[in-house]
């Protein structure tokens, strides 16, 4: 059997990190978990089928709904620290719901963006997932929030793409091919604004 090395498994302290856009649930429970489809050995932050930003562990009772909407229209940051059995489950950065529960997680498969069990795929973007195989510290967590929310969320600049202008190159069958594709080959030199 494959498994996945590292990952926190059975009720382990763990702290993950999602950049998500849930964009339509499509009837599944789906984002970012691992583990498997049997109850109870799953961990993950997923959006529910109704589109609640939810811990999952995988079966209903394993699942801990926050009661907020998670299709939103754009990109969070959704995070969740297990510590001592405990979840705190962050949207932004803000606690948006705590629970205790013993957790069985395994570490058969890591499942980005569908049903843990094959069930369907949610419509939905990833901008990054982190996981740590610890309970980061308040500390840690807010610097790691930070640093991902100034990137993906507010950064303040956008970062625009490249600016790649079309290249020719002139050349003799059965030799080799000579050139540089980032400066003015014809059409001018290619750049990036940023």
């Amino acid at each position: 059997t494959d498994t996945l090395f590292n990952l926190p498994t059975s009720n382990a302290d763990r702290t993950i990190f999602v950049i998500v856009d849930y964009v339509n649930p499509e009837g599944v429970t789906a984002g970012v978990a691992y583990g498997d489809a049997a109850k109870n050995e799953t961990f993950g932050l997923v959006a529910s089928t109704d589109g609640q930003l939810t811990v999952q562990g995988y079966g209903r009772t394993n699942d801990y709904k926050s009661g907020t909407n998670g299709v939103t229209g754009g990109y969070m940051l959704q995070s969740v620290v297990l510590s001592a059995n405990t979840t705190q489950h962050f949207l932004n950065g803000a606690l948006i719901d705590s629970d205790t529960h013993t957790f069985n997680t395994d570490v058969k498969k890591l499942i980005l963006g569908a049903e843990i069990g094959g069930l369907g795929e949610a419509q939905l973007g990833l901008g990054a997932v982190l996981i740590y195989n610890r309970a980061l510290s308040v500390t840690e967590r807010q610097q790691v929030e930070e640093f991902l929310l100034a990137k993906y969320i507010t950064g303040g600049t956008n970062n625009a793409p490249p600016v790649a202008q079309n290249d020719a190159f002139t050349f003799t069958e059965d030799t080799n091919l000579a050139g540089n594709v980032l400066v003015n080959n014809g059409a001018g030199a290619d750049s990036d604004p940023d």
